[in-house]
């Protein structure tokens, strides 16, 4: 406001408060300073620290959470779980969970006239094959002529092995005294016979056979897995 013959006065500023400082001035506006820092940035306090995980800062400036033990146990646990698929593929590609080079064991004979090829490991209620190879050195004259094998095996091989049928065919058979005896006919001018045992395992468990042609024997073991 101005009066005529005065010297002219300039209104206070708006601002200013009653200690006349300004409103960017004084102990309040330092505190509105500090309250703007913490709420930007966290407390700039030296010294202080937030409880609980650590704190790190990223590449683009921004605040971190860290937890050293957790990391710690995370990384010891899925180095447990690379090791367990590394088992589990190396076991598969071997064959002892399926077919592969290890599915299959093959044993002789002292003279080598019987072999028999056969699955370590069995499966409860899952077809197996147990094949022998015999040398026309242990062929027998047959009854009606010809030549046939006479082949001898443990009764376990019906049961728990659960032997279903062979191949091929048997003239004859009989049981009893813990064994088995088959008579096949052999087929004419073959280097060896070789007969196909299938069966069908009806309970699990280790099961030792045997099987014996022309006074030479072959003993195996097979596990059945339930």
């Amino acid at each position: 406001m101005r009066m005529r013959g005065a010297t002219p006065i300039d209104a206070e500023p708006a601002d200013r408060g009653p200690d006349g400082t300004r409103g960017g001035d004084g102990p309040g506006a330092a505190r509105q300073d500090g309250m703007s820092r913490d709420a930007a940035g966290g407390d700039a306090r030296p010294g202080h620290h937030d409880s609980g995980a650590a704190r790190s800062i990223g590449e683009g400036g921004f605040e971190v959470g860290y937890d050293e033990r957790f990391e710690d146990r995370w990384w010891w646990w899925s180095r447990v779980g690379q090791a367990a698929m590394a088992l589990v593929l190396l076991l598969a590609l071997s064959g002892l969970l399926g077919r592969g080079p290890l599915s299959h064991h093959s044993l002789s004979s002292a003279d080598g006239t019987l072999t028999v090829d056969y699955e370590p490991l069995a499966r409860y209620g899952t077809p197996t094959q147990i094949t022998l190879h015999v040398a026309d050195a242990r062929l027998t004259p047959a009854t009606g002529g010809g030549e046939e094998v006479r082949l001898v095996l443990s009764d376990l091989m019906a049961e728990p092995l659960g032997l279903q049928r062979a191949i091929p065919q048997p003239a004859g058979w009989s049981a009893g005294d813990g064994r088995i005896e088959l008579r096949i006919t052999a087929a004419p001018d073959a280097l060896e016979q070789r007969i196909r045992l299938q069966a069908q395992p009806s309970a699990a468990g280790w099961v030792s056979l045997w099987a014996r042609v022309g006074g030479q024997e072959v003993s195996w073991h097979q596990l059945v897995l339930p």
